[in-house]
């Protein structure tokens, strides 16, 4: 496995957490 495959697996669900968090709260200023 390289690297990359295990940085992908450790940080890639907080990431798209946040990311959903800050999409959901600019949907709710936007509406």
């Amino acid at each position: 496995m390289s690297l990359s495959f295990w940085f992908v697996c450790l940080f890639g669900p907080p990431l798209l957490q946040l990311y959903d968090l800050l999409s959901e709260r600019h949907t709710a200023t936007y509406f």
